[in-house]
């Protein structure tokens, strides 16, 4: 499976593939290919170390985490 971003170009989107995604699958440019779009989401995992600094720091500044996330 390949993983792209859509980006906007003029009034097009286009979908990049990494270079390493291109060399594994040994397409080249002007290559015609099928794609299958499928959104994906994506989560931001924390270091254990950052989460453990957050999780002692929230009783703490609860109130301004929250503050901050509806920023």
């Amino acid at each position: 499976m390949i993983r792209g971003t859509i980006e906007r170009q003029g009034d097009d989107f286009a979908v990049t593939i990494p270079e390493d995604e291109i060399k594994r699958w040994n397409l080249q440019e002007g290559d015609t290919v099928v794609v299958h779009a499928v959104a994906q989401e994506v989560r931001t995992v924390l270091r254990p170390e950052v989460q453990k600094a957050f999780d002692e720091s929230w009783e703490q500044n609860e109130a301004g985490y929250r503050y901050l996330a509806d920023r």
